[in-house]
């Protein structure tokens, strides 16, 4: 029995040992005073009051060694000590750090250049600045460089050796010896793997062309441009010397076409803005051909019915279908210019609205120009039948008042984005500016022709600027974004109706959050009880101005705090300053391969009497802005 108890005890303390986790008490740093232990800890893996595990030991000797030697210590060497308490509770780290001489870069020596421009090479090498602390890493960063030019003025086997001379103690003279080789011309291109797609698709898309210099970056380019198509899964070039001549080379693509013909299904929620809908679901079948006879034209097909639950008669009721036809051709005038044609139906039977049909016709045109600018061009037809006298709620068509059923417009569209992430972009900004001339046909309820003629002018500017603090012993990597909208709708000729869904509105979870779903502006409707706005008129001038600090908290989960302000007025000429209304709150946002899905809290600042409430909760898909 007392052998049992005492195993008992045994087994007990050691698997207590096993659960106590090991805090870490203190870090130092030892034989080193060149830098702070502050500035060395926010380097390190580790942290003081935070549980130790011993294999993190390692990796900060290796981002200790990379450290020193980036800033000109090469013979650095880190060792480490650890001192536990009696209980093993607590454990101090020691880091040795014997530093060395400090290195410096003297300057770089160069050899073999033939062909190639010099000045092009200086201007590389003048990127380091000589009395700097020696870094290798920038050295190489050099070499690739030197590398690249070399590439893209067809010499794709030029070599480049690096050696470093010790001068005085401490100076480093980096020599580069180039061997240039020959300069390689593209004889031949063979294509591999095509079944579907003809060669032209291919060939109007590559930068290189027989008879042309090599040219890696032209390479990447035609890359890029087969993957754009859409046609393809796989990528690839080779080069093939010529027997007998050095100068000559084929080039060899190798494809993988993806399939053409693709279906897709997916079910949907969606709300409308009037909550006496509710939710609808829908239910969405799609298909299409990415590569009609082989020529990279692709059509689809998208069809959508979507159902509602009507609480007064407790039915089911298909209340709206949706019917779209899409054809792309990829070249336009014999330019990387895509067009879009699309027609879409919409059949709407909602409940306590009027039944009508919209027809939706378009054509557009997209170019990419070079340093990120994208312009857009589309002519576009709506057409309204309404089936009943009943109102239509304006909010759930595109462009039209009562009495209006015929908009055509000729739109225009421009921006440059310098974003390396859309969805949730840490750096760059993004700038645009729309111009769209419309024409408005229709009549008033007495017979009386109502059209009207009008352009309307909207632009912004977005920007993200990132930075770091720590806090608590924890890093923040900080988005700080902002943006400024402005947008306004000038009538030519005599001022008469413009199409209620082309005016402006604001209030909501892309605009100023505090107020509801575009609330924010002059009132069409107030409640005759409260005297709350129940629904906006929209105007022809808006602004908007939006601060936000975008906060990583943990695993996939973003913090928000935010400033919004802005307005809409209903002429251009009603603008006061007085009245641009500010909301602040805050914000938490689910990083999802689909994008942001976020949950957004704003207060009103500047509260109006006609506002429902003080403040507002936001669902949304992306961030804001």
């Amino acid at each position: 029995m007392k052998k049992n108890i005492f195993a008992l005890t045994f087994l007990l303390l050691g698997l207590a040992t096993l659960h106590t986790e090991t805090i870490i008490g203190k870090i130092s740093f030892v034989n080193q005073s060149a830098y702070s232990d502050k500035q060395l800890k926010e380097i390190i893996r580790l942290e003081e009051d935070e549980p130790f595990e011993l294999r993190y030991i390692k990796l900060d000797k290796i981002l200790l060694s990379n450290f020193f030697r980036k800033q000109g210590y090469l013979t650095v060497s880190v060792d480490d000590s650890l001192s536990y308490s009696s209980d093993r509770s607590s454990v101090d780290i020691f880091y040795t750090v014997e530093s060395g001489p400090r290195y410096y870069y003297a300057g770089a020596r160069i050899t073999g250049v033939k062909e190639l421009d010099r000045t092009k090479i200086d201007e590389i090498i003048n990127e380091y600045k000589s009395g700097s602390p020696f870094d290798e890493s920038i050295i190489n960063t050099v070499r690739k460089k030197i590398e690249n030019l070399y590439y893209n003025f067809g010499k794709p086997f030029v070599q480049i050796k690096l050696n470093y001379d010790f001068e005085q103690d401490t100076l480093v003279y980096a020599n580069f010896k180039i061997k240039e080789n020959q300069t390689i011309y593209i004889r031949n291109i063979n294509y591999n793997g095509l079944k579907l797609v003809q060669k032209f698709i291919v060939r109007r898309e590559m930068e290189l062309r027989p008879g042309s210099r090599y040219s890696r970056k032209k390479l990447d380019l035609s890359q890029q441009n087969l993957y754009g198509t859409g046609l393809f899964r796989y990528v690839r070039f080779e080069i093939s010397p010529v027997s007998g001549d050095s100068s000559k080379a084929d080039l060899n693509i190798l494809m993988q076409e993806k399939e053409a013909r693709w279906v897709g299904f997916y079910i949907g929620v969606a709300h409308e803005q009037d909550l006496s809908y509710g939710s609808k679901l829908e239910l969405t079948l799609e298909g299409g051909h990415r590569n009609l006879f082989g020529t990279a034209r692709a059509i689809s097909l998208q069809i959508t019915p979507s159902f509602l639950y009507e609480s007064s008669t407790h039915k089911i009721l298909n209340s709206e279908n949706r019917i779209a036809f899409k054809f792309v051709e990829p070249w336009i005038g014999f330019t990387r210019t895509p067009g879009t044609f699309q027609i879409s139906y919409r059949r709407s039977r909602l409940p306590s609205i009027a039944d009508f049909n919209l027809l939706l016709a378009s054509f557009g045109l997209h170019h990419k120009f070079p340093e990120n600018y994208d312009i857009n061009a589309t002519i576009s037809a709506k057409l309204l039948e309404n089936l009943s006298n009943k109102e239509i709620d304006p909010s759930l068509l595109q462009g039209f008042p009562q009495g209006q059923n015929k908009i055509y417009a000729l739109s225009f569209y421009g921006k440059r984005d310098t974003r390396k992430n859309l969805f949730t972009p840490r750096d760059g900004a993004l700038t645009d500016l729309s111009i769209s001339i419309s024409k408005s046909i229709g009549e008033l309820t007495d017979g009386t022709p109502d059209n009207n003629s009008f352009v309307t002018l909207i632009s912004s500017w977005q920007r993200y600027q990132p930075f770091s603090y720590k806090l608590f012993g924890h890093q923040f990597d900080i988005t700080l974004a902002t943006r400024v909208k402005l947008g306004g709708i000038v009538e030519l000729g005599q001022a008469k109706n413009i199409p209620v869904t082309e005016l402006f509105y604001a209030g909501g979870a892309n605009t100023v959050r505090g107020y509801q779903e575009q609330l924010l502006g002059p009132a069409a409707a107030v409640d005759s009880v409260s005297g709350h706005i129940t629904l906006a008129a929209g105007g022809k001038l808006l602004y908007l101005n939006n601060v936000e600090m975008r906060i990583p908290l943990f695993w996939l989960l973003v913090g928000e705090v935010f400033v919004d302000a802005g307005n809409v007025w209903r002429e251009t000429g009603d603008f006061r300053l007085s009245d641009i209304r500010v909301s602040t709150g805050l914000g938490l946002a689910l990083i999802t391969p689909l994008g942001p899905i976020r949950l957004d809290y704003g207060y009103k600042l500047l509260r109006r009497p006609i506002d429902p409430g003080p403040d507002a909760f936001h669902l949304g898909i992306y961030f804001a802005f």
